[in-house]
């Protein structure tokens, strides 16, 4: 397995991590905000905590995006490079890129950007009307940061929709690119250092 291939994997993996991150700070933000924690010390604060979210879901999501673009890139580079004859899995890599090329075209793998996105988007619009909700159900008190929660919610939901925004921008961008002039490609990758991300 190449280097590239190890970039893929390793990439992958820490997509992964950072959304597992993502459901932990929310979950954890969403304890003490609702001061679950059992402080009362700084009770009346507590619930400024839950601004927090959706500035931890952009950043992730953010993250996560760019990690999906490094892939990206790794693929459209190898499929606009590879030319037959030049290794035993040349012909392979470009068959398997164009293949990839037609399944994204018919959403095969939107789940995850689904899953990304839409959870971002529930958790900034819930905070956006939590205190109307509250104060409609009037179960326990108001949260005594309402105004500021309900904005914080709001600026989340547009953040996440730009970061979506800009991702497909920059996806596009990357799938137009061409390749030009690549003069002395190596046959053998395994030692290429990657420069993708810098």
């Amino acid at each position: 397995m190449g280097q590239l291939d190890n970039e893929i994997v390793e990439t992958q993996k820490v997509r992964s991590d950072l959304l597992k991150w993502k459901i932990i700070l929310v979950a954890g933000l969403g304890g003490i905000g609702f001061g679950l924690t059992g402080s009362t010390s700084s009770a009346e604060y507590a619930d400024l905590v839950l601004c927090c979210i959706p500035f931890v879901c952009v950043y992730i999501d953010a993250l996560c995006r760019h990690l999906s673009l490094r892939i990206l890139v790794i693929g459209c580079f190898r499929d606009k490079t590879n030319k037959e004859g030049e290794s035993e899995y040349s012909g392979y890599y470009q068959s398997y890129e164009k293949f990839v090329k037609k399944v994204r075209k018919k959403y095969a793998f939107s789940l995850e950007s689904l899953v990304v996105v839409l959870s971002s988007v529930a958790l900034c619009l819930g905070l956006a009307f939590l205190p109307r909700i509250l104060k409609s159900v009037q179960t326990g008190p108001p949260l005594p940061n309402s105004k500021v929660i309900k904005w914080s919610g709001l600026i989340g939901f547009f953040l996440v929709l730009l970061v979506e925004g800009i991702y497909r921008l920059l996806k596009y961008k990357v799938e137009k690119t061409q390749v030009n002039n690549i003069t002395n490609m190596p046959k053998n990758t395994d030692n290429l250092t990657s420069s993708v991300g810098e």
